[in-house]
């Protein structure tokens, strides 16, 4: 199966995009994803790097945005609502004693536990992305491909795939 190209914009900076060839394909989840985004994003995330693979993971909805955790690395990804995100270590392991989080959530809302709770316990991430949507995250087989340009992650059980270009990264 032929891999459509990743658009990018021309050498004269024009609106119109110029296909560029990926030696490594863009994985068939990510193709809608990746032909909806502006000519300048396409180029910013440019080829993958390698092909995709499926990883354990878990994410918590927040009211401005959302962590998600890899098994596969020892990073927690936040992912703000205007799609800036970080990655940040993640030193908690399963067993340490829950972070103690001093403040009360609205009604309907939760605190995060575990690994976001030692995430969320600093007031910027807590400022950026409010309260957790739900009591616990959601644990799903992440479907992960990394760019040149970032890294692209699907949900299959939501439909929802989460951009992390590295432009974007604080």
């Amino acid at each position: 199966m032929e891999t459509p190209p990743v658009s990018t914009p021309d050498a004269a900076a024009s609106a119109t995009p110029t296909a560029i060839a990926c030696a490594e394909p863009i994985d068939p989840a990510f193709i809608a994803f990746v032909a909806q985004l502006a000519a300048d994003a396409q180029a910013a995330l440019a080829c993958p790097l390698a092909p995709a693979i499926t990883s354990s993971a878990q994410q918590l909805a927040f009211e401005q945005g959302a962590m998600l955790q890899l098994a596969s690395d020892a990073y927690l990804y936040v992912e703000a609502a205007d799609q800036s995100w970080q990655r940040i270590n993640v030193e908690w392991q399963p067993g340490d004693p829950e972070p103690e989080l001093s403040v009360q959530p609205p009604t309907g809302l939760y605190l995060p536990t575990g690994a976001f709770a030692s995430v969320w316990q600093e007031k910027k991430v807590q400022k950026q992305l409010g309260f957790a949507q739900t009591s616990s995250p959601e644990q799903f087989d992440a479907l992960q491909q990394q760019y040149s340009g970032g890294l692209l992650l699907a949900n299959p059980l939501s439909g929802e795939v989460h951009a992390f270009l590295a432009a974007a990264e604080k």
